[in-house]
């Protein structure tokens, strides 16, 4: 849960870094905000895939293995949509108020998504504190052999 946890602040931090991005940021810099959500991307997923199917059996991995790409693939595409959505309004927006370049306002237009996203990403550990809330006041799984189990 520590490697989520890390890994979902990484990914926001790199988020909201690419919403202070401007017309004049450097290759350099967009490289190091790409490096480091994929390295939050790293932390985060491989440790959910793993506590997702760690309890299952092998007949019910299969399932819960396309289910859980299936869930993947549908809420990367309505998320491509919305924010395909509020790229457009903010570039517009942009565009409409400001008297800069076309492609100022594009710019302005996909650091406001990427704002939107810090805050996605931040909310998305939600579930996980509320997880964190109940277990808190349960006493530790015992093994067979009396002693407390390692939570992960």
């Amino acid at each position: 849960m520590v490697l989520v946890f890390l890994g979902v602040m990484v990914m926001s931090a790199s988020f909201y870094l690419a919403s202070r991005f401007t017309i004049h940021t450097s290759h350099a810099q967009i490289m190091l905000v790409l490096y480091l959500r994929g390295f939050g991307m790293g932390l985060t997923f491989a440790p959910l895939n793993f506590f997702s199917l760690q309890n299952l059996t092998q007949q019910q991995m299969a399932a819960a293995a396309g289910i859980s790409n299936s869930i993947k693939q549908l809420s990367g595409s309505i998320g491509i949509a919305v924010l395909t959505s509020i790229l457009t309004y903010r570039t517009a927006f942009h565009t409409a108020r400001e008297t800069v370049s076309h492609a100022q306002s594009y710019v302005e237009g996909v650091t406001d998504d990427f704002l939107v996203v810090t805050f996605i990403t931040l909310a998305s550990m939600l579930p996980f504190v509320w997880m964190l809330l109940r277990r808190r006041g349960k006493p530790l799984p015992v093994q067979a052999d009396g002693k407390p189990a390692n939570e992960n």
